[in-house]
C-alpha cells in the first residue's frame, strides 16, 4: 500500500467513525411538566438505532415499556459512561423496572436485532418511560 493509498483510507475510517458519533447523540427524554412518565413515539429501519437519555436519582425506579409492531425490537438500559447494560431487552424482555442504585444520566437504547436489521425491516414503536 502506498502512502496516498494509506492515508485516503485512514481519512474514509475517520469521516465514518465521525458520522457515526454524531448519529448517537441521545435525545433527552422530556417529561411533562408536573410528570414523571412520558410516551415516545418513533420509528427504526434497518441498522439503525436510537438513543434516549434521562436524569435518575439513587433509590429511583426507572420503568421502560416497548410497545413495537416488530418483534425483533427491543431496548438495553446502561448508565452514561459505564461499561456494559444494566438490562438487555433482548434476553430480559420488553418492560422493564430498574433499580436505581447511582445518581446520574441513564441511556435507553433502541434497535432491532441484528437479523432483522440485515434484512433491512423496519420498527414503528412507542417508548413508555417513568421515573418513580
Amino acid at each position: 500500500m502506498n502512502l496516498r493509498t494509506g492515508l485516503l483510507s485512514l481519512l474514509f475510517t475517520m469521516s465514518a467513525c465521525m458520522t457515526t458519533v454524531a448519529m448517537e447523540t441521545p435525545q433527552l427524554v422530556a417529561f411533562p411538566a408536573g410528570e414523571s412518565a412520558t410516551a415516545i413515539r418513533d420509528r427504526l429501519s434497518g441498522e439503525d438505532s436510537t438513543s434516549y437519555s434521562l436524569e435518575a436519582k439513587k433509590g429511583q425506579t426507572l420503568n421502560v415499556r416497548l410497545a413495537t409492531d416488530n418483534s425483533s425490537n427491543y431496548f438495553n438500559i446502561r448508565r452514561e459512561g459505564a461499561d456494559g447494560a444494566l438490562f438487555i431487552g433482548s434476553q430480559e424482555g420488553r418492560p422493564a423496572a430498574l433499580k436505581i442504585t447511582q445518581d446520574g444520566m441513564y441511556l435507553i437504547d433502541v434497535y432491532l436485532m441484528r437479523s432483522a436489521a440485515r434484512r433491512g425491516e423496519s420498527a414503528r414503536f412507542t417508548l413508555n418511560v417513568a421515573v418513580e
